[in-house]
């Protein structure tokens, strides 16, 4: 059933402006997940809390970031890179504030319509992350691929295959 909310979300390009709101929203996102899955207090990507990792992104070739509001408030954000047909969901955070509301199931369907060119779909996040696991493959249709192992930590690695 959709979501009688979903015409709320929406999807904007990030401006300077936006990237203190945006580093505050992404900071609790991260470490809200973190406390639910670790004995840690914080943990994140570089650059995660300063707001260092969305200008990053926001200045990489071939990578699109944006804003996501819902009744016109800054709720969360996204980056998507692409490379021809593939893409590779960087980043989605949503306000823990507003987490099970379906918003991110609906921020991930305009993302998705935003690159209809898409016939791959890639996202990685922290192995300890079953929540995050089970949004994306009941919520998303993504499928486990892979897991990915950096140094001290891990990420899960999850594949879309889009049927066109």
């Amino acid at each position: 059933m959709e979501n009688p909310l979903s015409q709320e979300v929406q999807l904007e390009e990030i401006t300077e402006a936006d990237v203190s709101v945006l580093a505050d929203i992404m900071k609790r996102a991260f470490d809200d997940d973190t406390r639910m899955h670790t004995s840690l207090e914080e943990d994140g990507p570089s650059g995660y809390a300063d707001g260092s990792l969305l200008r990053r992104l926001k200045e990489k070739e071939n990578c699109t970031t944006g804003k996501i509001l819902w009744h016109g408030e800054i709720i969360g954000g996204f980056a998507v890179s692409t490379d021809g047909d593939v893409c590779t969901l960087e980043l989605l955070f949503i306000d823990p504030d507003r987490k099970s509301h379906g918003i991110g199931t609906d921020a991930w369907k305009a993302i998705r319509r935003k690159f209809p060119e898409a016939r791959r779909w890639y996202v990685e996040t922290p192995d300890y992350s079953t929540r995050n696991h089970r949004f994306y493959t009941e919520k998303c249709g993504f499928r486990f691929l892979k897991k990915q192992s950096y140094g001290e930590g891990a990420a899960a690695v999850f594949v879309l295959d889009i049927e066109k």
